[in-house]
């Protein structure tokens, strides 16, 4: 199938060009936290098909919004990654899910969140002034994947793939985290419900009021 484009003389237009077709957003946010294997991306785009997803990855890649690397011995296998100009997407992708979080609210999605849909959501709906005297690293252990949260005085990072430096490290569920921070678990420290515990307690309060994820949060 030939590839349209709008052929306007508008850089909204430009820009839906590149990253106008399907999934080709969801893929940015799938490579946002990190570069990622193709079986990795098919993993976190359930719905794609094999075909489909090569050819919007021959696409960005193209274009210059993702790369493809050749990882070193023992994996020595390829991964695509954002170039600079494609990590200058995150703030949009940040932005269309504070903006679709309306209508995910009042939906039943088919598939479950996933750990790097998670890392979306906590990027999107991140509250710096409640981390401001932070400085710490939250492991969150989940069954699709594990996340690193580094957070440096009410700046974050997020990252896929575990970490040694661990502050706090949470053993859960990507529900159980988002009901935690939607303030549907409030049981104090190790007690939380489907929620293994190690390390600074404290924290986790912190968590709750830096990444607000209930009602409020749309409002």
């Amino acid at each position: 199938m030939t590839k349209r484009y709008y052929d306007q003389f508008c850089a909204a237009a430009c820009a839906l060009d590149v990253i106008g077709e399907r999934w080709a957003l969801l893929i940015v946010r799938e490579l946002l936290p990190g570069a990622k294997r193709f079986v990795d991306l098919e993993a976190g785009l359930p719905g794609i098909g094999t075909n489909t997803l090569a050819t919007r990855l021959n696409e960005l890649e193209a274009a210059g919004v993702i790369e493809r690397r050749q990882l070193p011995a023992p994996a020595a296998s390829a991964v695509y990654a954002l170039t600079d100009w494609g990590r200058d997407l995150g703030p949009i992708v940040l932005a269309m899910a504070r903006w679709g979080v309306r209508r995910l609210v009042t939906s039943i999605p088919r598939h479950p969140l996933r750990a790097s849909w998670l890392a979306t959501a906590l990027q999107a709906f991140f509250r710096r002034d409640a981390v401001r005297d932070v400085t710490a690293v939250v492991e969150l252990v989940l069954p699709t994947g594990t996340l690193n949260l580094r957070l440096r005085r009410g700046n974050l990072a997020v990252a896929e793939g575990p970490v040694e430096d661990a502050d706090l490290r949470i053993t859960t569920t990507e529900q159980a985290i988002f009901d935690l921070l939607r303030g549907r678990s409030r049981q104090s420290g190790r007690r939380r419900h489907n929620l293994r515990v190690e390390g600074n307690d404290s924290l986790v309060e912190r968590l709750v009021e830096a990444f607000p994820l209930g009602s409020e949060s749309v409002q």
